[in-house]
Parts: structure tokens; C-alpha cells; sequence
């Protein structure tokens, strides 16, 4: 539009900015599109984490709560181990509140990524606690 406009007013010819202007605004509309869809995704991923890692932590307490979990907790060179991992527990359930409060805010790329790694500690201590009850349950 600058180069056309310094041009003498009978040799402007403006087709070609008009173009590169329905171009680009096509281009904000498609990357519009995408954010929503992008945002979408992530919400739901970063929900579907929150759903999953809930879940897995009742799985764990009640692994806990079990007979076999109950012997373990009695176990002499067990109990401290058993005891830190209620408190990892409890912890990794209070930081995802944290992730409820990132929800709420609509910052679903930290939510998830906080949902992510409540999971995965969360993982981590569900392995070592059917570890250690396979291997209470097996000395039996």
C-alpha cells in the first residue's frame, strides 16, 4: 500500500496489497481457529490427567487399606517407608488443587503439565507400594 501510495495517482494499482490482505486476514482466522481448538484440547487433556491421577491415588490408599497393605504397614523395616509414602500421598493430593486453580484460570498448559507430574510421582508410589505388598504377599 506504501509503494503504491508513492506512486503518481494514474500508475497506483492496489490489487496486489488486497490480496496479500485477504491472505493474511485468512491466515488470523485459521490461527484463531487453531488457539480455540489448541486451548480445547489441552483443557481436556489437562482434565482427563486431573481424572486419572484422583483415581490412582484412591487406588493406592486403598492398596494401603488393604489386609495385605495393613501387614506391611506393620512391618518393622516397612513401616517409615509406608509412612512417607501416605505423606507423598497426601501432598501430591493437595498439589492438585493447585491444578483445579490453574483450571479455573484457564492456564491449561500449566495445568496439565502440573496434572502430569502429579501423575507420574503418583505412578512412581502405586509401583513401589504393589512392590512391596507382592513381595510381603510372596514371603507368605
Amino acid at each position: 500500500v506504501d509503494r503504491q501510495s508513492a506512486k503518481f495517482a494514474l500508475f497506483r494499482g492496489y490489487g496486489e496489497a488486497k490480496k496479500k490482505l485477504a491472505a493474511a486476514q485468512a491466515a488470523a482466522q485459521t490461527a484463531a481457529e487453531a488457539a480455540v481448538q489448541n486451548k480445547e484440547a489441552m483443557r481436556q487433556e489437562a482434565e482427563q490427567t486431573l481424572a486419572e491421577a484422583a483415581q490412582l491415588i484412591a487406588d493406592v490408599r486403598g492398596k494401603l487399606d488393604s489386609p495385605a497393605g495393613m501387614r506391611l504397614s506393620r512391618a518393622k523395616e516397612a513401616r517409615e517407608a509406608i509412612e512417607l509414602i501416605r505423606s507423598e500421598i497426601d501432598a501430591t493430593e493437595a498439589a492438585l488443587e493447585n491444578v483445579r486453580a490453574a483450571q479455573a484460570e484457564e492456564r491449561f498448559p500449566d495445568a496439565l503439565r502440573m496434572a502430569t507430574e502429579s501423575l507420574n510421582k503418583l505412578r512412581g508410589l502405586d509401583e513401589e507400594v504393589t512392590g512391596a505388598i507382592e513381595k510381603l504377599t510372596a514371603g507368605s
